[in-house]
């Protein structure tokens, strides 16, 4: 029995926006998917799997009524072209979520091996002279 999904024509096209990825390739890989955005067919379960796959995103984000609004959980002072990049790459969300874990493993692993707190994270603002923080670290 093939099971179809509904799934909001919105948060597919936020999916292929986030992706980054070539509409044209996506559309070549997902026959269906014009049809898809504009709300005629819904994909199988099978086939939005593969979709979300190819655009890098949770299947379950592809379940939500409206595109989740996804943050930068750090600072962020990218730009391109003096303009600041509002919506953060598939690829950078998945670098940081990864970066995060390994923290919290590194994190966990010092306290366990009797490794003393590391006194100078948060000791700094934006406000302080960069040469006068990287001297300090030093």
């Amino acid at each position: 029995m093939t099971v179809r999904v509904d799934v909001a024509p919105r948060v597919l096209e936020w999916a292929i926006e986030r992706s980054r990825r070539d509409p044209a390739e996506l559309e070549r890989r997902h026959p269906k998917l014009s049809e898809w955005t504009r709300g005629e067919r819904r994909p199988t379960l099978t086939q939005l799997t593969e979709f979300a796959r190819a655009t890098r995103t949770p299947v379950g984000y592809l379940l939500l009524a409206e595109p989740p609004d996804e943050e930068v959980p750090l600072a962020d002072f990218r730009t391109l072209e003096d303009e600041a990049i509002e919506q953060p790459s598939a690829d950078l969300l998945d670098t940081i979520a990864l970066v995060e874990q390994r923290q919290a493993w590194y994190r966990g692993f010092a306290r366990s091996m009797g490794e003393p707190p590391v006194p100078w994270p948060g000791v700094a603002s934006t406000e302080d002279s960069p040469r006068v923080v990287a001297e300090q670290m030093r």
